[in-house]
């Protein structure tokens, strides 16, 4: 531990001196109004928008304005501390790249605590945001090591690569269409070393590194259905915490044939994401005209910053903490099984429960320690029962009864949440693209319609993922998929249904703790369990079990309470879809 301390110390030293706290706090700003003002001018193209409540504007809103007027510590510090409230909120349907904020936010404020005054303030928050920082982008290229994501058949790189060369920047043809199938089928290798060569640039050479994110995060607002504009421009106004402040001074003392470069530079990104998109939202607006100032500050090469003189960075231990919180997010929380959506395993077709995928790190351990246990157990524990088999207990009550396969239900809310099968909204010819490859091209949606649940203000439908194509739906008479999640998820939608007072059928099968792939889950044949809830709150349970039917026992799956308030708090696991004319052992992407 004191090792990986003492690299962090070494990295944040070997950085030049912070930049002012006004230049942060401003920056920092911007980004929190771009939903605000995405929503007073009636846009949402970007997927990944944060959410906002009607309380978002009476009391985040004018902390926002306050901060970007008076980028204070005692302001930014106010601010901070109600934006973290508001994510907490907000958990678990919240974006990855917010968990990301959040976590940097916390370690603003552990910073401002100490004072110091702006300067000091700043130094400390500076030397303590970059490692972070480098921590959550290692992350995302790390949980990319996948059997799943480097199998061109279910591959999300594949799928993503696909939706970003059908936009109208690659015209049709067939010397184009070779090009793009060769990308497609590259897709995995170049997508996961652009993500780990990312913070490695930001590592070595802070002002070269940003330029390869801003690179990255383009291509990113250049989807045209998976436009992640939020995640895009959460991270540009953060990628300021890496330049030094001689080359931010240079940019105000620009030549004129710099300016013109970057001048060209904005109008040609501008002109891109309207060619693809047919219109300019306030995150992309912002993303481009930062690109803008980044170059004047990093194309002007001033001389190399001295060391600060002025102001103490973060000691060991506060750096070490924060570091700390950020790796523990990043890496434990899928290991444990504590998070599954809104972790750094977005996008790498991470199978985190049976056998796991990942070429280095297991996943959901709590889940498969508990697999073979009742979450039952809690309800029947004995009155005298000692605090360790009560704090086992209830350990199995939020992570026992292993997984279930979904046959087939009638309940609306659970359709909605999965398969969530958005293929059929992919652009034409990224589907063709896909089945020229080889590729199974099924894409599916289930982080998002999960986030945009119950959502107000915003809403899924008027999103980049169902705006692109207006199929918003799979053709009639496509079957329903099949799918596997665990029992944990089962009882919590179980009870959202229950909740809207719903009258639906839903049946499942249970699938043995031995069985752990998906290969093995799609033709298990065992045990089945149909379950019918009524008005008024009624219900009928029945097993079949060859070829004959009994009610279920008390402790059956459909019949215990919802699983604890405190992992709803923070767990939403991804549904695993099974597609039956497959034989395939990895998992499909999902949004």
């Amino acid at each position: 531990m004191m090792n990986a301390v003492s690299s962090i110390h070494c990295i944040s030293a070997n950085m030049s001196p912070a930049i002012s706290l006004a230049l942060y706090g401003r920056g920092w700003a911007l980004h929190q109004l771009v939903p605000f003002v995405d929503k007073l001018l009636g846009l949402s193209g970007a997927m990944d928008s944060r959410m906002l409540g009607y309380n978002d504007f009476w009391l985040r809103l004018p902390i926002m304005l306050l901060a970007l007027i008076f980028p204070t510590t005692k302001v930014l510090l106010i601010a901070h501390a109600i934006n973290v409230a508001s994510w907490a909120y907000w958990m678990p349907a919240v974006w990855d790249y917010m968990c990301w904020c959040a976590i940097l936010e916390l370690a603003f404020i552990a910073a401002a605590l100490f004072g110091g005054g702006d300067t000091v303030v700043a130094n400390r928050a500076i030397s303590c945001l970059r490692p972070m920082l480098l921590i959550l982008y290692v992350s995302a290229a790390f949980w990319k090591l996948t059997t799943g994501w480097f199998d061109s058949y279910v591959s999300c790189a594949t799928v993503l690569m696909a939706e970003l060369v059908s936009s109208p920047l690659f015209p049709p043809g067939a010397a184009m269409d070779d090009f793009l199938a060769t990308m497609l089928l590259a897709a995995p290798a170049l997508v996961a070393a652009l993500e780990f060569a990312v913070p490695l640039g930001l590592w070595l050479s802070p002002h070269w590194g940003i330029l390869l994110a801003l690179v990255f995060h383009q291509t990113i607002n250049l989807m045209p259905m998976t436009y992640a504009g939020g995640f895009s421009i959460a991270m540009c106004c953060r990628l300021i915490i890496y330049l030094p402040p001689s080359r931010i001074e240079a940019a105000r003392k620009t030549s004129f044939s710099v300016a013109l470069v970057c001048a060209a530079i904005v109008g040609m990104n501008l002109t891109l994401m309207w060619t693809v998109h047919g219109f300019i939202d306030t995150p992309g607006a912002l993303f481009v005209l930062l690109t803008g100032l980044y170059g004047l500050a990093i194309l002007n090469n001033p001389e190399p910053s001295k060391a600060s003189t002025t102001a103490a960075s973060a000691g060991v231990t506060l750096r070490g903490l924060t570091c700390g919180m950020a790796f523990f997010y990043a890496f434990l929380n899928p290991v444990l099984g504590i998070q599954s959506m809104g972790s750094s395993t977005m996008y790498g077709n991470v199978m985190q429960y049976g056998v796991g995928n990942h070429w280095i790190l297991p996943t959901f351990l709590l889940q498969r320690h508990y697999a073979a246990r009742s979450p039952a157990e809690l309800a029947s524990l004995d009155a005298n029962a000692s605090l360790a088999e009560w704090l086992d207990a209830n350990m199995v009550d939020a992570f026992g009864g292993g997984i279930v396969r979904v046959e087939s239900t009638t309940s609306k809310l659970m359709r909605q949440l999965a398969p969530a099968e958005a293929t059929a909204q992919l652009p034409a010819r990224a589907q063709r693209l896909l089945k020229e490859v080889g590729a199974g091209g099924h894409y599916f949606e289930m982080y998002a319609a999960r986030n945009y649940f119950d959502r107000p203000l915003f809403n899924l439908t008027t999103s980049a993922l169902h705006v692109e194509n207006k199929q918003s739906s799979p053709p009639p008479g496509t079957p329903t998929l099949k799918y596997v999640q665990p029992v944990y998820e089962m009882r919590r939608v179980l009870a959202l249904a229950r909740e809207r007072q719903e009258e639906f059928e839903l049946t499942y099968t249970k699938i043995p703790t031995s069985l752990q792939t998906i290969r093995e889950w799609r033709r298990f044949e065992g045990t089945q369990v149909t379950y019918r809830e009524t008005a008024g709150g009624s219900f009928k349970c029945i097993v079949r079990e060859q070829g004959s039917e009994k009610p279920c026992a008390s402790d059956e799956i459909a019949l215990l309470p919802p699983p604890p308030a405190w992992l709803q708090h923070i767990l939403l696991p991804y549904p695993i879809p099974l597609v039956a004319t497959d034989d395939v052992d990895n998992l499909y992407c999902s949004t």
